[in-house]
């Protein structure tokens, strides 16, 4: 398999711009409010692509070696542009999440900002798949359109776990020690991908029949909606948005 050079150039210049957009936003939030957290954040995802090699390797995904490579590990070409991906997705659109929880959300609107990250993950995904710039191999459940459909919620889990550990430590940490945050999104990113990914992991790397690899895609799919379901929930109460606030709460008087 050879790379498409211009799909790969078309892909690499677009997420790049993406990229350098999320940073100067966040490098003017910074400058205006007296903040680097979103810059952190930016970087931590940015960092997160370290994850990158183990990930194609065990979910099967390969990048052709004659592409703009920055990194070759486990055999595995890391191109630019995939490396360009982080800051996009476990940087910016984290921060988009962040965001939504200092405001306060409901659980409707938890799930719009959810179906937001997803949508932004395909509208980068199927573009540079359709192009042959990369390629998912083996027996893949549920495949669409080239993608791995369980990696849109695998991805959107990394996102939000990033953005919660986020929300929950800024009030707690000052000064440079909010420069640790930048740890965030490579753990994160490790936790949603060999957690809750596992069971589509484990059976796509086996020797089981199609039909068990479709079971172990399905609880991965299953589990990370839980998952994100109960962060849902979690966030409704620990962010509640102003209508939430102001709802009354129903007390029974026991006799």
């Amino acid at each position: 398999m050879h790379m498409p050079h211009a799909a790969e150039l078309v892909s690499t210049v677009s997420l790049a711009t993406v990229a350098a957009g999320f940073l100067i936003a966040s490098l003017v939030y910074w400058v205006r409010k007296r903040d680097p957290l979103f810059t952190v954040a930016i970087l931590g995802g940015l960092l997160a692509c370290v994850n990158e090699p183990f990930t194609n390797v065990v979910g099967m995904c390969f990048h052709p070696l004659d592409g703009i490579t920055i990194v070759t590990s486990f055999d595995r070409a890391i191109p630019l542009w995939a490396v360009m991906c982080y800051p996009i997705y476990f940087g910016g659109l984290m921060c988009l999440m962040l965001l939504w929880l200092r405001k306060g959300v409901t659980r409707n609107q938890f799930w719009r900002v959810i179906g937001i990250i997803m949508i932004g993950n395909g509208a980068f995904e199927f573009p540079i798949l359709a192009g042959g710039v990369y390629v998912y191999y083996g027996d893949q459940p549920y495949q669409f359109l080239g993608m791995q459909p369980t990696f849109f919620v695998i991805n959107a889990l990394g996102a939000v776990l990033g953005a919660i550990a986020i929300a929950l430590l800024e009030t707690q940490v000052r000064g440079v020690r909010k420069w640790l945050a930048v740890l965030i999104a490579p753990g994160v990113c490790q936790l949603a991908a060999y957690g809750v990914a596992f069971p589509h992991i484990y059976t796509l790397n086996t020797n089981f029949s199609l039909a068990v690899k479709y079971v172990g895609s399905t609880i991965t799919i299953l589990l990370g909606l839980y998952v994100l379901d109960q962060l849902s929930r979690f966030a409704e109460r620990r962010w509640p948005s102003a209508r939430t606030a102001q709802q009354p709460t129903l007390v029974t008087n026991k006799v």
